[in-house]
């Protein structure tokens, strides 16, 4: 076991490696009252507000939260519709948003919002229009990329019950490339950073991307090493690729987890298995 753990601390700089070279990121962005996240993938932009009507304040206590579709940028701008969005925050549907678009420029260190038609989606008095600055550094990067990853995770979750897997890696990949080593000890974002991880490399597993979701759960299990659901998800990958000797490593562990935990009843039938087999 002592060799399996040395492999999910080297796991994370694998990781780290890996999505170096991803076309994809996520910005952050404020202005008084709001918020702004701006991710790219590929040659994609999607652009996130979020904020409360005065004096609520920005994203920490929004009222409104929408989301534009995928826009590709033309000279500098960005110009389409909002998306349909279900979140703790916000449920949105198509209908909604219907006719509703965002028009911003996007410069070096700043979105202008020239235009949010959120009228009939969000408060009356909301009004997302303004300069917004870009946020890099300290607590406020810290709490934003906390705050939105929060949002995001909801959206995946219900990829996932939904059985669309291949959405729930696409929202999670720029957040799972954007955060810092530092932050999966921090109380602000630790716990939903590590839940995100998890189920985002759940979600490349369920895409046979197991060689891409193997770092991820390796990164995981290198800041929490008796987080069980992990160890039995990296087995299934590493049973996935035909790498048996890890796999049954990593099923024994999970199996010791769930026993001492007094979960053993709820051990599936191929983690004991294959362990033992």
């Amino acid at each position: 076991m002592k060799k399996i753990i040395n492999l999910s601390i080297g796991g994370f700089f694998t990781f780290t490696t890996l999505l170096a070279h991803s076309e994809s990121f996520v910005k952050f962005y404020e202005t008084q009252g709001a918020d702004a996240a701006l991710v790219k993938v590929d040659d994609l932009y999607t652009l996130t507000l979020s904020g409360g009507a005065p004096p609520a304040g920005a994203s920490t206590s929004a009222d409104c939260y929408v989301k534009s579709r995928e826009i590709k940028l033309k000279s500098d701008s960005l110009d389409g519709e909002f998306a349909p969005i279900h979140n703790g925050i916000a449920n949105i549907g198509e209908k909604s948003v219907a006719g509703h678009r965002v028009f911003a420029r996007v410069k070096k260190s700043i979105i202008e919002v020239m235009d949010a038609n959120v009228a009939g989606m969000c408060a009356d008095d909301i009004d997302f229009t303004g300069n917004y600055k870009i946020v890099t550094e300290g607590h406020g990067l810290r709490e934003k990329y906390a705050y939105y990853l929060d949002m995001v995770h909801q959206e995946a979750l219900l990829f996932l019950k939904n059985d669309r897997p291949k959405d729930a890696a696409k929202v999670l990949a720029p957040y799972a490339e954007a955060y810092q080593r530092n932050w999966l000890d921090d109380r602000v974002v630790r716990d939903i950073l590590i839940s995100s991880l998890n189920d985002y490399a759940y979600a490349l597993q369920l895409n046979n991307r197991d060689d891409e979701a193997i770092p991820v759960f390796l990164a995981v299990l290198s800041v929490v090493p008796n987080r069980a659901v992990a160890w039995l998800n990296i087995a299934d990958s590493y049973w996935s690729r035909g790498d048996v000797e890890k796999g049954r490593a990593a099923y024994k562990r999970y199996v010791n987890l769930m026993n001492r935990s007094g979960n053993a009843s709820k051990i599936p039938s191929r983690a004991q298995e294959r362990y033992v087999n």
